[in-house]
């Protein structure tokens, strides 16, 4: 059965397509990471008219990106980890660093929220694949992938052709890893009746949003979906450590708005965050999807929601929490719930998510 269910989703989204190019969460080696940082945060310094402060132990690693600097023209002032803050931050257009494990750049990150001298200043940074060296050799090839058998495979909802009919609609922008994740959290809050709406923070091009609408309609659920975005464009970040998706993936509102047109459990919010969510966040939200990126958009969100909408029993799903580039999120989750110890939190190793329960 679960061989059968494998191939079926295969067939749905079909077999990805070779990568055009190596994004530098793909990296491994420390010489691909050294090579990566070298070229991109070259073209970045020049295009800012800046130096480079490049965070690292004196070791192999430092030495060999300074020297790859170099050769390229760029100044570079370099730092400990211990002691980031340089001679002349006003000659700093970017910031860097040569280590690669998560440990190292998510305390670097810490510390260059706390600079007022830094924490404008993109942050460029890689973590290796290699942050798993050792787990990996433990993990045997028939566990992967859709081995266990699922709560949802009892369930009469065809989950299976709500995502197939889904990629008839809308271009591949939610994995069945994260469509799987959350199929589960909805039927938590509708069987258990958690009173609240859905809102969704950060929607693109709609892909989520509309599985989430679907599987409300399959419940047979009258809860309303939010979706709240600017659905222009990321918004341009002040935050250096948000940088890495700032001013992207741009979207035309109207194309979104027809896909959900006569969809009577959606309602668009558009405009930034800070501006919508005080006037037209629910009173109550069962269940809040976050795919925002950003320490600034995910610290407001956090306030807004958990301490104020959140029901006991409500969740709160962190769509990125566990992408290699994108730091701002992590930091700010782990700083605001270290605060909030009293709910269940878990991160998941199958699609990245990070799930957090009021309790």
């Amino acid at each position: 059965m679960m061989h059968t269910l494998r191939e079926a989703i295969r067939r749905a989204i079909g077999r990805p397509p070779a990568l055009p190019l190596v994004y530098r969460w793909h990296l491994e080696a420390p010489s691909d990471c050294i090579a990566f940082i070298a070229r991109h945060v070259s073209e970045v310094a020049a295009a800012r008219s800046g130096g480079v402060l490049l965070i690292g132990d004196d070791d192999a690693h430092r030495r060999a990106l300074t020297s790859e600097f170099k050769s390229k023209g760029v100044e570079v002032t370099a730092r400990s980890p211990t002691d980031i803050e340089p001679p002349d931050p006003a000659a700093i257009s970017c910031v860097t660093t040569s280590h690669f494990d998560a440990r190292t750049v998510e305390s670097i990150g810490r510390s260059l929220l706390a600079s007022e001298s830094l924490r404008a200043i993109p942050f460029e940074y890689i973590l290796s694949r290699s942050n798993y060296e050792g787990f990996e050799r433990h993990d045997p090839d028939y566990y992967r992938g859709f081995y266990f058998i699922s709560p949802l495979l009892g369930d009469e909802i065809d989950y299976l052709g709500i995502y197939q009919e889904s990629l008839e609609r809308f271009e591949l922008k939610c994995d069945v890893r994260d469509y799987l994740e959350i199929c589960q959290m909805i039927r938590e809050v509708v069987l258990n009746k958690v009173p609240g709406d859905i809102a969704e923070f950060g929607s693109y091009k709609g892909h989520s949003g509309y599985l989430i609408s679907r599987l409300l309609e399959a419940h047979g659920s009258d809860k309303t979906l939010h979706m709240f975005d600017t659905f222009e464009a990321f918004p341009a970040e002040s935050l250096g450590v948000d940088s890495f998706w700032s001013a992207t993936h741009a979207v035309n509102f109207e194309e979104v708005s027809a896909k959900f047109s006569g969809r009577a459990n959606v309602r668009l919010v558009r405009g930034d965050f800070e501006r919508t969510v005080p006037r037209e966040l629910p009173q109550q939200v069962a269940m809040a999807y976050i795919d925002c990126d950003s320490y600034r958009a995910t610290k407001l969100l956090v306030g807004a929601l958990y301490d104020h909408a959140l029901p006991s029993g409500g969740l709160m799903a962190f769509e990125d929490y566990g992408h290699p580039a994108l730091l701002g999120n992590r930091l700010a989750v782990d700083e605001l719930f270290a605060a909030r110890p009293a709910c269940f939190r878990y991160f998941s190793p199958f699609s990245g998510i990070y799930i957090v329960r009021k309790t």
